[in-house]
């Protein structure tokens, strides 16, 4: 019986390269010699080299476009019988439990005035002195702050899922439908109202002379505030985060920040990140705070966008910038929070071991990851301390020189923010 013998073609092939220079280096027609393992070889070591000098070339650009982590998930506690503050309202506190029934606690006392699986709660913003509250039927108060007392209502047709928007001397809202209402403010008379054609993403923008509207679809929409004409529409990237100012309408999508003159919507400035913001954008007194993926902190003139500076931090922002004249906090995700100046950037304090925070008046108030509630003023000074017997859940809420915080011991406490005194508490029934 014959023998066949398999045997692949290219097994004993050899490639051969003649050096045309032999006299030169010494070599023959029949020095170098590759397998088809070697070439294999070859090939991996030519595509690492490149991908290495890439990543030392481009490190930043590739980690922005190709990588964008999610952020480190910092815990809370997950005891089923925790309870967490939503907002504070017209004198009310709502809280929620994990089976979503939500308490209205009277914020004066802590006494409950009810609780329900599926409430309608009212949204109201207060300017000057005064409260403007919408119902999900339609109905707009205005009412005194300081004593409840009515001072106008109207009745929409419609119904209303945001807080009323409130800028010098005019009230805006607007419909899910896309309906844009403006009110005065004073008297609660009709100044004007547009019909968009599409249905609205975000409350109504206003600054200055300019109401802007967000549309599901990402058309911004610029108004006079006086007279409701509309001055130009513009498409952005849908769900691009918008801020304002008096002249000029800022909005942010993935690493670019472009602003637009309010007046006509032509560009003033565009600004591109090397590296994806982590964190929303924050603006105050005409200054743009960024934090990003490459775990920098910059700031921009919102003006002109002009670069003002940038501070490196240890670890990425995990909750948005707290800014305010004087200082910016970032809390990073290594459980500290960072004070920069807001002016120059420089580095002033740091606090560590902090599971979440709020910042009012230049006053920052603290859950540490002890469960302790901590104070502390603009330069880093210690106010207070208090320690409770029930453990902390995010979030903490202030108003009205009070702090709000739930538990999850199913306990909601207030506190005075001046000495951290407990001024009520009250157990839901999952306690």
């Amino acid at each position: 019986m014959s023998t066949i013998n398999h045997e692949d073609p290219d097994d004993n092939a050899k490639i051969e390269i003649t050096d045309l220079d032999n006299t030169t280096h010494g070599r023959t027609f029949h020095e170098l010699h590759f397998s088809p393992r070697m070439r294999v070889w070859m090939i991996i070591v030519t595509l690492v080299s490149v991908v290495l000098f890439l990543s030392f070339t481009f490190g930043n650009q590739l980690y922005s476009l190709v990588y964008k982590p999610a952020l480190p998930k910092i815990a809370l506690n997950a005891n089923p019988s925790s309870v967490a503050l939503k907002d504070v309202m017209n004198g009310v506190v709502y809280a929620v439990d994990p089976e979503q029934m939500v308490y209205a606690i009277r914020a004066s006392n802590g006494s409950l005035i009810w609780q329900s699986f599926h409430p309608d709660i009212n949204q109201s913003t207060s300017s000057n002195g005064v409260t403007y509250t919408i119902t999900p039927s339609g109905k707009m108060s205005a009412t005194r702050t300081a004593d409840n007392s009515l001072l106008w209502s109207h009745q929409f047709p419609l119904t209303f899922a945001s807080a009323p928007t409130v800028v010098a001397n005019e009230v805006y809202e607007i419909t899910p439908a896309g309906t844009v209402y403006a009110l005065d403010a004073a008297s609660g008379d009709m100044l004007w109202q547009y019909k968009l054609s599409i249905p609205a993403a975000q409350p109504v923008l206003a600054a200055g002379e300019f109401v802007y509207v967000n549309a599901f679809d990402g058309t911004l929409y610029t108004f006079l505030a006086k007279s409701g004409k509309l001055l130009w529409h513009r498409q952005l990237p849908v769900a691009a985060q918008v801020l304002t100012t008096n002249e000029s309408i800022i909005y942010a999508s993935d690493s670019n920040v472009t602003a637009l003159r309010s007046s006509n919507g032509s560009l003033l400035w565009h600004l591109h990140y090397s590296s994806t913001p982590v964190q929303p954008l924050a603006m105050t007194h005409g200054n743009i705070y960024v934090a990003t993926f490459d775990s920098n902190v910059s700031a921009f003139n919102a003006s002109n966008g002009a670069f003002l500076w940038h501070h490196k931090l240890p670890a990425l922002a995990y909750e948005p910038i707290a800014a305010s004249d004087a200082v910016i906090q970032i809390h990073a995700s290594n459980y500290a929070i960072y004070t920069l100046n807001a002016v120059t950037g420089a580095f002033l304090w740091f606090k560590t071991d902090i599971l979440t925070f709020v910042v009012v008046q230049e006053n920052m108030y603290i859950v540490t990851l002890n469960n302790d509630i901590e104070a502390f003023d603009a330069k880093g000074a210690l106010l207070w301390h208090r320690q409770l017997s029930s453990r902390f859940i995010q979030p903490l809420l202030v108003a009205n020189d009070v702090l709000y915080t739930g538990t999850s011991t199913g306990i909601v406490y207030a506190l005075r923010t001046s000495d951290s005194s407990v001024l009520w508490r009250y157990a839901t029934q999952v306690q």
